[in-house]
């Protein structure tokens, strides 16, 4: 398997934040996302080409990775604060 670069922009959220946790789902048909939350509910994400290459990153930064949201604590998470109903909160584009 070719190695997959590992976007900074998840190694600077990793830096920064504690107790991340990843998520990998599919977003279309040859699309994959790569979800990092942390023990706050902050999230970033990376769209990659297959689901092994969101493996192979959660793996290299040594995270631990699920392949839904079953069980329900990182949903919880990315719940906790809701950016678009708070008039100061954060707004992202997805």
């Amino acid at each position: 398997m070719t190695p997959v670069r590992i976007p900074g922009e998840l190694r600077g959220f990793i830096a920064e934040h504690r107790d991340v946790q990843a998520v990998i789902q599919r977003i279309g048909q040859d699309t994959w996302d790569l979800l990092l939350i942390d023990g706050e509910g902050e999230w970033t994400r990376a769209v990659l080409d297959s689901k092994e290459a969101a493996e192979s990153i959660a793996r290299e930064l040594d995270l631990p990775a699920q392949d839904s949201w079953d069980g329900g604590d990182l949903a919880r998470r990315m719940n906790r604060h809701d950016d678009w109903a708070d008039p100061h909160g954060r707004r992202r584009a997805i």
